[in-house]
């Protein structure tokens, strides 16, 4: 029986192992950082609006915020497992703008038109 064990027991560290490293033991995917920016205007006036809270929400709900600065710019680094996502700005007297964003480099430009609406 001893000579079995001897037999096994390596066979049985190299499926574990392998088991191990497949279901990742358990950590989270490898994650990838992109820069999206752009600005959040006033749509038809082209407008700059500050103060604007942006936010990215990755298609496996990862998610980064920002606010535009006076000239209704923003930038943020996103961390994410997946490429897709949602990207949305709203404002205080605006209905809010969603855009999807795919990112095929590691930048990515994306403006965002908010209309006038029902101020929050």
């Amino acid at each position: 029986m001893g000579h079995l064990w001897r037999r096994l027991v390596p066979l049985l560290v190299s499926v574990t192992a392998a088991l191990f490293a497949t279901a990742g033991c358990g950590s989270d995917p490898t994650t990838e950082a992109y820069n999206v920016s752009g600005y959040v205007t006033e749509l038809g006036s082209g407008a700059p609006i500050r103060n604007a809270t942006v936010t990215f929400t990755s298609d496996t709900l990862r998610t980064a915020e920002t606010t535009t600065n006076g000239s209704g710019f923003y930038e943020m680094v996103v961390e994410t497992d997946t490429p897709f996502g949602q990207l949305r700005a709203e404002a205080d007297g605006y209905d809010p703008a969603e855009e999807t964003v795919f990112f095929d480099g590691p930048e990515r430009r994306v403006d965002l038109e908010l209309k006038p609406g029902p101020a929050d």
